[in-house]
């Protein structure tokens, strides 16, 4: 929950300098009149309290910053050493909680701003509002059994913003989201913003330059970059420390050469020996440099 609350404080709101784009794309039933504090349809009315992680609800809050000013034209790295920078306390559980929150919100920028266009009845001009609703979606997307929490934590949060006037709001939209689901995402894969989740130019430059794969490259576009591994072969072979991942768990792939691939990313202080140097993590492209090169003992090389 805490993790919640400054993802939308802090990371997402400055994000949207101008006005949320997209959001008065015609009239639809089912709408939430941006206006009010409370909803009228009882469908759409509070949620019961539900006992949560305070820490996620921290993260979301985070998060808003931290997708505010990538919104604004910087970079979401730059924007995450400066957050940390300013948040030397935080632990690393909550540090990777609020990096996979941004990230998550931005990839699905496209898809989720299509939702809320549905759902709400004209632009909602306060940002950090608007924020909040992209991180809530983005994680109903992820963790769909986790509904009622999830809502439950936003409408929390939106008590943090402009004195808890969204509260009702945001309680409506998401709850009319659920409620509507099925035919939002049926829209949205008509949308090709929405579908592809990549801005409209470059879905045109893709399709036109590469006319064969153009969605096979916009779909691991939305995917999560791979973690490989370059194994230090001065210390320990590759198919040895393949074993060691093994071993703790972690399931994980030979690539060639020195390079492993993990199935699914982890932080490193999880991968056995890292901080002894039996491994370091770097693409594998990058780690076909030096064979390429035919870089011998001896060579100064500047990279």
């Amino acid at each position: 929950m805490l993790v919640f609350r400054l993802s939308v404080r802090e990371a997402l709101g400055p994000l949207f300098e101008d006005e949320p784009g997209g959001a008065g794309r015609g009239v639809r039933q089912d709408r939430v009149d941006v206006g009010v504090a409370a909803v009228a349809d009882p469908l759409l009315g509070p949620v019961e309290p539900v006992a949560a992680d305070p820490s996620l609800l921290e993260d979301r809050r985070r998060r808003r910053l931290e997708c505010a000013e990538v919104a604004a034209g910087r970079n979401l790295n730059e924007a995450l050493a400066a957050f940390w920078r300013n948040r030397p306390e935080l632990p690393p559980g909550q540090r990777g909680a609020v990096q996979d929150l941004a990230y998550t919100a931005l990839r699905r920028y496209g898809r989720d701003d299509f939702f809320l266009s549905r759902l709400l009845d004209r632009p909602l001009r306060d940002r950090p509002a608007h924020a909040l609703l992209l991180v809530a979606l983005a994680r109903l997307a992820a963790r769909p059994e986790e509904a009622h929490t999830i809502v439950d934590q936003a409408v929390e949060a939106a008590g943090d913003l402009a004195h808890g006037k969204y509260k009702g709001l945001v309680n409506g939209v998401l709850r009319n989201f659920l409620r509507r689901r099925t035919e939002l995402e049926a829209a949205a894969g008509q949308d090709q913003v929405a579908r592809w989740q990549h801005p409209l130019w470059w879905i045109d430059r893709l399709r036109h330059a590469h006319p064969g794969d153009w969605q096979a490259q916009l779909e691991a576009g939305n995917g999560r970059p791979p973690m490989t591994l370059r194994v230090n072969r001065r210390r320990v072979a590759a198919a040895d420390y393949l074993g060691q991942l093994q071993a703790a768990g972690l399931a994980a792939r030979l690539l060639g050469g020195d390079a492993i691939l993990l199935d699914r990313p982890v932080p490193v202080k999880r991968l056995p020996g890292f901080a002894d140097g039996l491994c370091s993590v770097q693409d594998a492209g990058a780690q076909r440099a030096a064979p390429l090169l035919d870089i011998h003992d001896g060579m100064r090389v500047l990279d």
